[in-house]
């Protein structure tokens, strides 16, 4: 069984608190600060404040890490999540996306719409900060 590190219960939020974190300006308009957490107890608080997750409590360390444009960074999944994911899809189970790939009727976001791409990349963001692997 796959044991997420975090819980995300709305991806666009979890999306615009990134982008608040990465580019110190307010994605949410709620007239609320969201400055980079340094504890884990900081990034539950900021999580459940803005409404974007969780961390199950089984978590005990917390680390940001900013990259660099310039330099190449590969970070290794746990071996558990490997051989739980390859587990999970030998089962006959789909591969898990996220909903916000697709759009009620199945399809991608509209090209001609900005706005729900400017949605679609926070949410992409999300993704890949927590997701990388699995």
């Amino acid at each position: 069984m796959r044991m997420s590190r975090i819980i995300i219960n709305d991806w666009l939020a979890w999306g615009r608190l990134l982008k608040t974190w990465v580019t110190g300006k307010d994605y949410f308009g709620n007239g609320k600060t969201y400055p980079r957490p340094e504890t884990l107890e900081e990034l539950k608080a900021q999580l459940a404040d803005c409404g974007a997750g969780s961390v199950p409590d089984w978590v005990v360390g917390f680390e940001l890490v900013d990259r660099d444009e310039k330099k190449l960074s590969i970070e290794l999944p746990p071996v558990e999540v490997i051989l739980n994911g390859e587990a999970v899809l030998r089962s006959g189970k789909q591969y898990p996306l996220p909903a916000f790939y697709r759009t009620s009727g199945g399809e991608l976001v509209s090209p001609d719409n900005p706005t729900a791409w400017l949605a679609f990349h926070a949410m992409r963001i999300g993704e890949h900060a927590v997701d990388a692997f699995g």
